[in-house]
């Protein structure tokens, strides 16, 4: 299993099978492959999808690359299922699932290794590929004449997630998207904002940026911003998740996403799901994951930008006292 893929470090196998490898720790591939390319040795990877994660953009990649076999076989193509048992599968997972939705993305994933499927309690699958299927995936250029918001989900030990966007009218530009760990905020600052060329708007916030940190010489995030020019801040309070969710599902089709820049947004997005409870046999609340810090940045402008949302939440206090370095 690659839970325990350290304990190969120092064997020297000649072959690894990664098997069901979509679900699989992609760090047991980044330690193990040197050990077989010092022994001219094989990998195999076996897996159906969950979603755009690991397995597939490394699929892709070797699809492009002659020194890999690559294959994609979907029950489609093969003479394992006939037409009749894939069409009566389809229904029994609809049925046992109680959603057209949910049953018809297990049965893409399992049946027809749809990489874009929504995964098992996707919050955003089905929408996203709607957006894809009216050509809302495509190019979308910076427009120098709007300002550019920020929507921010903050981490140290965790993920830094921002999203760039501008609205023309009712419609909303999600023009690039930035991602970062174990950065502080003024490496953060640099990279995402000083280092793109646009003239900002606001800057989305969750209310933990007025935390205090002791290794900061007891100032909060929010002053530390303030120091690094960071203006004017919009400090969001604090919300339910179903709320963001609810409020992103409603932007969405509203929305066109630059399919390049925002690509690792996207999939963090397409990735984004509900927890599973065996307990109850159920999904139950968001499950916290890599996928979290992008859907709970894009969720935060949802629920709070100017162009409004439509789910009720409580007034909030904006923070406009902040200027720009010269």
């Amino acid at each position: 299993g690659s839970d325990n893929y350290d304990r190969l470090v120092g064997a020297s196998p000649l072959g690894v099978v990664f098997s069901e490898w979509a679900l699989a720790k992609p760090e047991a591939w980044t330690y193990l492959r040197p050990i077989l390319a010092e022994n001219g040795g094989w990998a195999l990877f076996l897996w159906t999808p969950r979603g755009r994660n690991h397995a597939v953009r490394a699929f892709e990649s070797r699809s492009r690359d002659p020194a890999w076999f690559t294959l994609k076989s979907p029950a489609t193509h093969t003479d394992v299922f006939t037409a009749e048992q894939l069409a009566r599968e389809e229904a029994d997972l609809v049925a046992e699932t109680g959603s057209a939705e949910e049953g018809r993305a297990r049965f893409a994933t399992e049946y027809l290794v749809a990489f874009d499927a929504p995964a098992p309690g996707a919050y955003y699958g089905s929408v996203l590929a709607e957006a894809d299927k009216a050509g809302r995936i495509t190019t979308v250029p910076h427009d120098p004449s709007l300002r550019v918001d920020t929507a921010w989900d903050l981490g140290i030990d965790d993920a830094t997630a921002i999203w760039f966007l501008q609205e023309a009218g009712r419609e909303v530009r999600v023009i690039d998207y930035f991602e970062t760990s174990g950065e502080g905020l003024q490496a953060i600052v640099r990279q995402a904002l000083a280092d793109r060329p646009f003239l900002y708007g606001r800057h989305y916030l969750p209310h933990d940026v007025r935390v205090r940190e002791l290794g900061a010489a007891g100032r909060s995030r929010l002053e530390t911003l303030a120091g690094l020019g960071v203006s004017p801040v919009e400090v969001c309070p604090a919300a339910d998740p179903e709320d963001r969710v609810h409020a992103v599902r409603q932007m969405i089709p509203m929305t066109v996403f630059d399919a390049r820049r925002c690509a690792a947004g996207l999939d963090r997005l397409r990735a984004y799901r509900k927890r599973w409870s065996p307990a109850l046999k159920t999904f139950s609340g968001p499950l916290h994951d890599g996928a979290s810090h992008a859907a709970d940045a894009l969720g935060l402008y949802a629920l709070n930008r100017r162009g409004g949302s439509a789910v009720k939440r409580p007034a909030r206090r904006r923070e406009h006292q902040l200027d720009w370095m010269a």
